[in-house]
């Protein structure tokens, strides 16, 4: 299966160019989505989160997802289709798109997002949120809480049953303003970390989070099962 907490034991890495890079970063080129062959196979009645980590692990790239709570049964739904040999991995994606017009697909940084349409098109969604340029060096507890911290209303939160993801060191840098999806797709590309954010309500200005309307996202966290991700563009 994909992204769901209950899903989780695989990730993949990204390539976000000169905006956003981890502080030794890969010299792996980034293959054309075009040029990337998934291999034939049959999809019957597959659930779409379970069709994508397929992808993924056909071709080890990066697939990481974003819903929001009202929409989180869309990736349940049934996905049936028949892969080519030859068939690029764009041309995949367009398919699973044009059979469920609720999801939408795009690269990020070296990473494919699936996104829900209502994700896509949320006015306060949290992952748009801006942070000017930045070098961040540490735990991924410590990455989140700098997050929150540069992205004034940002109340993000993680979880993941991947102990070692809490271990390890991480460094990111800026020169420009990303997005918090960016970050979290530079992370996923680099430190083959997969995400799955799922958006929650924001808290009013009265709630007991202080002043200020809160914009949440949980974060679920697992790693990729064959390790450093290929980038694509």
């Amino acid at each position: 299966m994909f992204m769901h907490p209950k899903y989780l034991p695989f990730i993949l890495p990204l390539f976000l160019a000169v905006t956003i890079s981890a502080a030794q970063p890969s010299q792996r080129p980034a293959h054309r989505i075009g040029d990337v062959k998934v291999g034939a196979f049959d999809a019957r009645n597959v659930s779409i989160d379970q069709f994508v980590a397929d992808l993924s692990r056909r071709t080890n790239i990066l697939f990481c997802v974003e819903e929001t709570r009202s929409d989180s049964q869309v990736l349940e739904a049934g996905v049936t289709l028949s892969v080519e040999e030859n068939e690029p991995l764009n041309h995949v994606l367009d398919h699973l798109q044009l059979q469920h017009p609720e999801i939408r697909w795009s690269i990020e940084s070296g990473v494919i997002v699936i996104q829900t349409l209502a994700a896509q098109e949320l006015k306060d969604n949290p992952l748009n949120m801006k942070i000017h340029s930045f070098e961040f060096k540490g735990s991924i507890t410590e990455l989140i809480s700098y997050l929150n911290a540069k992205a004034p209303g940002l109340w993000a939160s993680i979880w993941t049953d991947t102990p070692i993801i809490y271990r390890g060191n991480y460094t990111l840098r800026a020169d420009s303003d990303v997005t918090v999806r960016e970050v979290l797709c530079v992370l996923g590309r680099d430190y083959g970390i997969r995400w799955y954010a799922e958006i929650r309500p924001p808290l009013e200005p009265n709630s007991s989070t202080g002043s200020g309307i809160k914009l949440l996202v949980r974060v679920s966290l697992g790693l990729l099962q064959r390790g450093v991700p290929v980038p694509v563009e």
